[in-house]
């Protein structure tokens, strides 16, 4: 069912246009938070809340008693100087929405908005959970979990606003079960032994060690996980040196592992953790590993994927909804995930024939306001269809 009039479309793009020019980092978005709250002053029927610093929790009580659905926003921005060119630019230097955070709150508030006027025809509850701190890890979902923002919540929902496969507005992209990956980072300092290039046998050289070591570390999607298993072994800096004479002492790497099965993630910490101590232990080297653990992966469940496409299909046709392979990506809305059952799906957020060509955290990265009204739509559906499924279920 459509419910977003002209009027109201123009409101969420008058939203989103603001909290774009008025960006705020993680666990800063003081003012975003300020601003959901007045805007919202009118959606009498809905209970705001702090649940935790800068969260704005709504509760929205239907007419009969029934299930409680959820639907998340993220707030924060990026530190990021934008090069947009848009009128509405970033005022302030060094941040900017450029993952649409704005564009998620303002669907949100759109959604809000609507759910507010026809409670009388809701049977159940709904909360909105406008969360702050996405972008910083450990999340700002985790702390709002440790608070009970799911505690009366039986399934829960959100998107991300997205340019990847040149979607238009209108169309999404689900997946199943694994859609997007943990992301977690490893750090290694390998301590040798400095020394004069003409007599490298007295030294030990860190950077032959890194060598090794990052060519094992590569193997491991290739010989120890299965070849079923869809995993991601990035290095992504090595740092040892400084002049052309001088064997260092020491060699910094780092990088980043991402995997859609905790499972592999303990599997990969201690194949790492292995192949450095050997290959140290060899050459009489010292060393320091930390594999710091970052969002899990986003299980979408089967009853909630098949709740947003049927949604989708119902407000757009067949043909613009897409189902992709996992993304790469990371998200702490796995953190919701791990506790209650629910789906997220990608917006189709512009094409490049359009204008729309540089992806999200890029400078440069646009939307088309298009996209907010389908949304917004979405999200306003998505919790009436759900609500019905589960009553069905009761």
């Amino acid at each position: 069912m459509k419910f977003i009039s002209d009027n109201l479309e123009n409101l969420i793009i008058k939203w989103r246009r603001h909290i774009h020019e008025n960006p705020e980092l993680s666990n800063q978005e003081t003012n975003t938070a300020k601003y959901i709250k007045d805007e919202l002053n009118s959606c009498r029927n809905i209970e705001f809340k702090e649940l935790t610093k800068n969260s704005v929790i709504g509760y929205l009580k239907g007419k009969n008693d029934g299930p409680t659905i959820g639907l998340r926003a993220d707030m924060d921005a990026l530190p990021i100087e934008e090069n947009t060119g848009l009128s509405f630019s970033s005022k302030y230097k060094g941040i900017m929405h450029a993952c649409g955070h704005d564009a998620h709150t303002a669907m949100l508030m759109g959604a809000a908005t609507v759910l507010n006027e026809i409670k009388d025809s809701i049977n159940g509850n709904i909360k909105f959970i406008f969360q702050p701190s996405e972008e910083e890890q450990p999340g700002g979902a985790i702390p709002l979990i440790k608070k009970g923002v799911l505690e009366d919540v039986d399934m829960i929902f959100g998107q991300h606003i997205m340019l990847i496969g040149d979607l238009e507005p209108g169309t999404i992209a689900i997946n199943k079960g694994p859609f997007m990956a943990s992301g977690d980072i490893i750090e290694i300092t390998l301590k040798g032994k400095g020394g004069h290039s003409s007599t490298p046998e007295k030294s030990i050289n860190p950077i032959i060690l890194g060598q090794k070591i990052i060519n094992l570390i590569n193997e491991i999607n290739n010989y120890i996980l299965s070849p079923y298993d869809i995993s991601s072994i990035t290095i992504c800096k090595f740092i040892s040196g400084n002049a052309p004479n001088i064997i260092p002492e020491y060699a910094n790497i780092s990088g980043s592992i991402r995997v859609f099965d905790n499972k592999n993630r303990d599997i990969i910490e201690n194949k790492i953790r292995g192949i450095i101590d050997g290959v140290c232990k060899i050459y009489g080297a010292e060393y320091e590993f930390n594999y710091i653990r970052g969002y899990d992966p986003v299980i979408n469940n089967d009853l909630a994927s098949d709740i947003v496409i049927n949604t989708a299909v119902e407000l757009f046709g067949e043909e613009k909804i897409f189902f992709t392979k996992p993304i790469m990506a990371s998200e702490d809305f796995s953190s919701y995930l791990n506790f209650k059952p629910g789906a997220f799906f990608i917006l189709g957020g512009g094409t490049v024939k359009d204008g729309y060509n540089l992806l999200n955290h890029s400078p440069g990265f646009k939307i088309d306001e298009r996209a907010l009204k389908f949304g917004t739509e979405m999200l306003v559906n998505i919790a009436i269809n759900a609500l019905k499924e589960l009553k069905q279920k009761d």
